[in-house]
């Protein structure tokens, strides 16, 4: 949800289009359920997710773990069918460029190298969605990248056990924490590289919109608690917006928006 309210949010702003009111932060009532009638946009950001759980299933089943792969079979089977259908450029983008990250993990490539081709898959899944500006693509890459550099240190514990690949591996440290305690110099740098990728392009877009202001402040503040709470062993899933909305400081007059 996190990742498809972003993204959504940076499709309407490169193109004009409207998108659905996916953040938690807005209500959803009479004044903006129109959005939700005939939305093609919305249901192409609908089969984007359906697309991407498709591709963790292909993951999964690679990787040997085929318990959870079942079990999202079992759940989304026809659902992800139905997206792909939809949207087959899509996933022929996605499959292509699993498969190369999936090599590139299994020769052991480092951080930056697999983080770059997930990168370009971003780019490659909104050029598809008919996004042009090389801008808007640079943000995709960018937090393409961050969520995947996130992924990592979010399982690193399960790779570890598991033996899957993960960057940050090191055969004397099961644990995240013992990870960042050994490498903290390596994790900081990474860290601050990728986040500065995002601000930096962020800013190339700023057209003084009331959307761009959300995705600005949604994840400066993001950049600045999510690595350092998977580091600190705590909970960082769907917290994104809830946490935002208690220190929301736009000005009354400039929102004319649903925020509540």
């Amino acid at each position: 949800m996190f990742d498809t309210a972003i993204y959504s949010i940076l499709y309407a702003i490169a193109t004009g289009e409207q998108r659905p009111p996916f953040l938690s932060c807005e209500r959803i009532g009479k004044k903006n359920m129109n959005l939700f009638l005939d939305d093609e946009v919305g249901k192409r950001f609908a089969y984007l997710s359906l697309i991407a759980i498709g591709e963790k299933v292909h993951d999964d089943e690679v990787d040997g773990k085929k318990g959870r792969a079942f079990w999202l079979n079992i759940l989304f089977k026809k659902q992800i069918k139905l997206a792909q259908d939809a949207l087959p450029e899509v996933a022929k983008i996605s499959r292509q460029k699993t498969d190369e990250i999936s090599a590139l993990q299994d020769g052991g490539a480092g951080l930056f190298t697999v983080l770059d081709a997930y990168g370009e898959m971003g780019a490659g899944i909104f050029k598809a969605f008919g996004v042009t500006d090389e801008r808007f693509l640079q943000v995709y890459r960018s937090i393409f990248k961050w969520t995947f550099f996130v992924d990592m240190l979010c399982d690193y514990e399960d790779d570890f056990k598991e033996k899957a690949y993960n960057a940050f591996f090191d055969k004397d440290c099961p644990t995240i924490k013992a990870v960042f305690e050994k490498n903290f110099a390596f994790i900081l740098d990474a860290n601050t590289k990728i986040s500065n990728d995002i601000i930096s392009s962020l800013k190339a877009i700023n057209d003084g919109s009331m959307e761009w202001k959300i995705i600005y402040r949604v994840m400066e503040y993001s950049l600045n608690t999510v690595a350092f709470n998977v580091l600190e062993d705590k909970d960082v899933k769907f917290h994104y917006f809830k946490e935002l909305k208690k220190n929301w400081k736009l000005g009354r007059g400039e929102n004319k928006s649903n925020f509540s």
